[in-house]
């Protein structure tokens, strides 16, 4: 610094001296500021233990974030997370945007009825991307969202047991949200998902989406195969009173949404299935072994012999306003499963 007076010098060394405190004080102002957003949605409460500041990057990284409904008897809470970091996307503004990207680490996501059966935690109450954009102290355009290795639940601990089913090891990655690239496009965003079910089923799910208009048109396909569903019994039991004693699951579906009408279809595949009366091994009375003879009946006349399966094909139609389920489909399919030739276990592409 010879070349500068002492007074420039001063400034110089000043200005330094407060970058280096605005940038200590960032992350606590930000935190602040995080935590008041979190701590105005509509039916729930969040908090953040920790935040990180990369001012090179143009990022915040949340750490330890909770979201749990308000005065509430659910156990659990609705939504934790333990790392989110939220930047801006720099390559897209290439494309003349300024947009953002968010990476969510190991999230936990749990849909929920508490022990009365009154209470549900579903998250409908809120409008989330709107709490979103209240944490992002800069207006930014959502582009890019990556889920890692999240895991999402379904609790209803009014039952006994627990009903207790989730999808763990999910991953999720969502591009163009934006619209910043293939302007032209029709359904310009893609979002690829898949992870591993309870009983061990192997989830993807693929879409195509423009998620800018007030209802989002979209072309998805989704499927689930090879769940074990004895791994479902906390759920038929606590539904239906029966258990599963072997068998698989599969389901395989596509829908369509274009201008707020939709059309599609859910095909549920079982093989190799055996239903067994919740307590019929202890309990014989007449009630018992008739509602077993029932199940065993059910499930033999409407299994395809040749396959050993029990299936089905529901479609699925109607409007924002309106679902419309063609009943006289559904059981015409599964009879033609039945007696005529076997659902194939696949997306039948046919959208």
């Amino acid at each position: 610094m010879a070349f500068f007076s002492n007074k420039t010098k001063t400034i110089i060394l000043s200005i330094i001296g407060l970058f280096i405190i605005v940038r200590l004080a960032l992350p606590y102002i930000l935190l602040k500021y995080v935590n008041k957003a979190l701590s105005d949605m509509d039916g729930y409460h969040g908090n953040v233990k920790d935040l990180d500041v990369a001012l090179l990057r143009g990022a915040f990284t949340l750490k330890g974030l909770s979201i749990e409904k308000e005065n509430s008897n659910i156990p659990v809470p609705f939504l934790k997370l333990n790392e989110i970091e939220l930047s801006i996307h720099w390559k897209a503004l290439m494309d003349g945007a300024i947009v953002g990207e968010i990476i969510a680490n190991e999230p936990i996501i749990n849909f929920a009825i508490d022990s009365t059966g009154e209470e549900a935690q579903t998250g409908v109450e809120n409008n989330w991307v709107q709490t979103l954009r209240n944490i992002t102290p800069v207006e930014v355009n959502l582009n890019l969202v990556t889920i890692n290795n999240a895991q999402i639940y379904y609790k209803d601990f009014s039952h006994s047991p627990i009903v207790d089913i989730y999808i763990k090891s999910f991953n999720l990655k969502a591009t163009n949200l934006s619209n910043v690239v293939n302007q032209t496009e029709k359904l310009p965003a893609s979002i690829y998902a898949q992870g591993t079910s309870i009983g061990g089923g192997k989830l993807i799910f693929a879409a195509n989406v423009n998620i800018l208009k007030p209802i989002p048109d979209f072309n998805a396909d989704f499927k689930l195969e090879d769940a074990n569903l004895t791994s479902l019994n906390s759920f038929t039991e606590g539904y239906a009173n029966f258990d599963f004693e072997e068998g698989m699951f599969s389901l395989y579906s596509e829908m369509i949404m274009d201008n707020g009408v939709y059309d599609g279809y859910i095909k549920p595949i079982m093989t190799d299935i055996n239903l067994i009366k919740k307590g019929s091994d202890k309990e014989k009375s007449i009630f018992n072994k008739g509602y077993q003879l029932f199940l065993d009946v059910i499930s033999e006349v409407f299994e395809n012999q040749k396959h050993n399966s029990f299936a089905t094909k529901s479609p699925i139609s109607g409007n924002t306003n309106k679902t419309k389920v063609n009943v006289w489909v559904t059981i015409g399919n599964t009879l033609k499963n039945a007696f005529i030739k076997a659902l194939p276990k696949k997306i039948d592409k046919e959208l």
